[in-house]
């Protein structure tokens, strides 16, 4: 769960007091090597806050597979299995929503064809599916990939 959600739970606000009018979202994080995640995949969950906060939507769940390789198919991604089963669901195991996913970068998420197709599984269950890269700055429609949704 993000931080702030747990801070504002731990607070007596109910997750709709927290959200707002933003739209609920998740992050996706993964480094092969990052031995001080404040510069690894720390930097790039707060990179994938601010990003979603320029768009009206919140970050309800930091999903992170540290020190793992995406490029192996034989290596398991146990947090990126666990982002797909959630977004497909459209919430987290605390039964939060999520729409969406923030990434820095696609190669983060999705290296290999068979990630690419969970992932597009996941979210296109219904017509609420978002996909933001904040380092090319743009919001993706993922039922059409050539519509743009925004970029700053």
């Amino acid at each position: 769960m993000h931080p702030d959600l747990q801070r504002a739970l731990a607070e007596g606000r109910t997750f709709e007091e927290w959200l707002g009018d933003r739209k609920p979202c998740c992050s996706y994080a993964r480094i092969t090597q990052d031995r001080r995640e404040e510069k690894g995949v720390g930097r790039q969950h707060r990179n994938c806050d601010e990003f979603a906060e320029q768009h009206g939507c919140a970050i309800v769940y930091r999903y992170t597979d540290n020190h793992i390789t995406a490029a192996d198919p034989d290596i398991e991604r146990p947090a990126f299995l666990r982002l797909v089963r959630d977004l497909r669901a459209r919430k987290v195991e605390e039964g939060h929503p999520i729409l969406g996913l923030f990434v820095v970068e696609e190669e983060r998420v999705v290296r290999l064809p068979e990630d690419y197709l969970k992932l597009h599984r996941a979210l296109t269950v219904d017509k609420n599916g978002l996909y933001a890269i904040t380092d090319t700055k743009t919001v993706l429609d993922v039922h059409n990939d050539a519509e743009m949704l925004g970029s700053v």
